[in-house]
């Protein structure tokens, strides 16, 4: 049992425009390199980072009925990017 006495939030715009990416990617330490150059953009605000690993993108590529080839299943992992922007051309430059 806990009591809650402080909490802090921090508010983010929310941005007029946003993008998603799905990159394959060689390894975690490669994602996280992705992860950590978006962070500090200032042209587009990194508002969802996921990374799968390729056995687990296969199980939902069958799971959700898509095709073979509409994922790049021939990366070891893949990283779902999400930015917000100022515009639809800030987010898609930034990708």
């Amino acid at each position: 049992l806990g009591i809650v006495t402080r909490v802090a939030l921090r508010l983010d715009p929310v941005a007029d425009a946003s993008a998603t990416a799905l990159v394959g990617v060689p390894d975690a330490a490669s994602a996280q390199q992705i992860v950590r150059h978006f962070l500090g953009s200032t042209s587009a605000r990194l508002s969802a980072a996921e990374i799968l690993w390729r056995n687990f993108a296969s199980f939902m590529q069958r799971a959700l009925g898509y095709s073979p080839g509409q994922l790049p299943l021939d990366a070891p992992c893949l990283l779902v990017l999400g930015l917000g922007a100022d515009s639809m051309e800030a987010a898609r430059a930034a990708l």
